[in-house]
């Protein structure tokens, strides 16, 4: 975007009208994002995680000794001190990584350290029936996902109707192998905060924002999305269609024309940036309570010592009500190298600096 366009985009946009009952999303977009809507980064070029990781080794002197595509050795003056695997450094032990594959297994080592985690409970593919008793008591408001936590493309958020529950949980269990059990867990509402956790520090934190779109008052929802989309492709690239499917679900009809200065959450969109999520940096913006919390979930696991850690939280500057919902061990820094807002920031030197501070060469 050019600097003129981006002034034309800041001048006619409309004015937020907060609902009646804003959430957190609603409030953050309202005070984080639109007073600064024309500050989108663009990022020419996008740097993977194993590239900011090895760049960084090489910023802290560290030499790599490549056994395979996807092994490498970590040496500091000449002494071994770690090693990369497949993108995950010789700072999660082999335990953690083996716990950090199952969100069940993780979510029972955060309890154990007193850490808050959403209330679930962990269901064979047979136990439907229990699954439905289980989502009265949650006050029929519940996520169901496989409980391997690779296997996000399962998860199905916010099931509200018995139909829903159904359908979600066909969805859940068509998606991973028969000895992969489903995962039901309470609704959990606020603002889903990505850290990234090494040592006894919060090196980097996003807030990860749903595609939305404010209301001008004459544009369809559709239109809306339409132009939000193309904003952040480059000018070559098609923009990708809605599913016009998933807004009827969300109550969200394409040829509706929402209110003047409101703003509306939609269904993510395959084929655009991110899906749609912007990435807002907030590192500076968050509570010692907060930090605190996002490394107690890291120390929880045994011999984790760098970690992706989930959070959701009500505000950036109090922690009363947050949870830690997952910790991903092979977590992409590039998330953090390239925000959509804000400071970019490099926890890969954080991870490199730690090998380093570990090697008995120091």
């Amino acid at each position: 975007m050019t600097a003129e366009e981006a002034q034309g985009a800041e001048q006619h946009r409309p004015q937020v009208k907060l609902s009646e009952r804003p959430g957190a999303v609603e409030r953050f977009i309202a005070e984080q994002i639109e007073p600064r809507y024309a500050e989108l980064r663009e990022w020419p070029q996008v740097y993977s995680h194993k590239y900011l990781l090895f760049r960084a080794a090489r910023r802290n002197k560290v030499h790599m000794k490549k056994i395979t595509d996807a092994h490498r050795i970590l040496f500091y003056s000449g002494v071994a001190v770690g090693s990369v695997d497949d993108g995950v450094t010789s700072l999660v032990s082999h335990q953690a990584h083996r716990v950090c594959r199952s969100t069940a297994m993780t979510r029972r080592y955060l309890k154990a350290a007193d850490v808050p985690t959403p209330q679930s409970k962990v269901l064979e593919h047979n136990q439907y029936a229990t699954a439905v008793r289980y989502w009265e008591k949650l006050g029929r408001r519940a996520t169901v996902k496989p409980s391997r936590a690779s296997s996000s493309q399962g998860a199905t958020v916010g099931v509200r109707f018995e139909g829903d529950l159904r359908a979600a949980w066909k969805k859940a269990v068509e998606s991973v192998e028969p000895e992969h059990p489903i995962l039901i867990e309470a609704a959990h509402y606020g603002l889903d905060l990505h850290t990234y956790v090494v040592g006894e520090a919060v090196v980097s934190a996003l807030v990860r924002v749903p595609f939305y779109i404010l209301g001008d008052g004459a544009s369809t929802f559709d239109e809306l999305a339409q132009a939000a989309l193309a904003r952040r492709l480059g000018p070559e690239e098609k923009v990708p269609e809605l599913d016009g499917e998933a807004l009827t679900e969300a109550g969200l009809p394409r040829s509706h024309v929402p209110a003047y200065g409101s703003i509306h959450e939609l269904p993510p969109v395959p084929g655009a940036p991110r899906e749609g999520t912007l990435y807002v940096d907030v590192t500076d913006g968050l509570s010692e309570e907060i930090k605190q919390l996002a490394i107690d979930g890291l120390w929880a696991l045994p011999g984790l010592e760098a970690a992706g850690v989930d959070l959701v939280v009500s505000a950036l500057d109090s922690a009363e009500g947050a949870l830690v919902v997952d910790i991903d061990p092979a977590a992409s820094v590039a998330d953090f190298r390239h925000p959509d807002y804000g400071k970019y920031r490099q926890p890969q030197l954080a991870i490199m600096e730690q090998i380093v501070r570990r090697s008995p060469a120091q």
